[in-house]
């Protein structure tokens, strides 16, 4: 398991396994200010074509971690907050 400043959540599923098991909807963990934070919103931004084209809703639970949100006063401040809201939106 990777400590908590290089947090990576990796794809265990995709959104055609999710529709061929009647799923409602996928889910992605995506963890802002990582430095894995790259890998991330390329699995990311797959589920999220994946998910459109099968008219699926995506859930996205945004995390702030990593050493870049803990130079900027760490996951609970503002702007931790605000970076993963923002991401997770667009």
């Amino acid at each position: 398991i990777p400590p908590e400043t290089h947090a990576f959540s990796p794809q265990t599923a995709s959104v055609e396994d999710a529709v061929r098991l009647g799923a409602d909807a996928v889910g992605y963990t995506l963890y802002v200010g990582s430095p894995a934070q790259d890998k991330d919103f390329i699995q990311f931004a797959k589920i999220r074509e994946d998910a459109q084209r099968f008219g699926m809703p995506l859930i996205v639970w945004a995390y702030p971690r990593g050493e870049a949100i803990e130079a900027k006063g760490g996951r609970d401040s503002l702007y931790a907050v605000d970076y993963a809201a923002r991401v997770a939106n667009e």
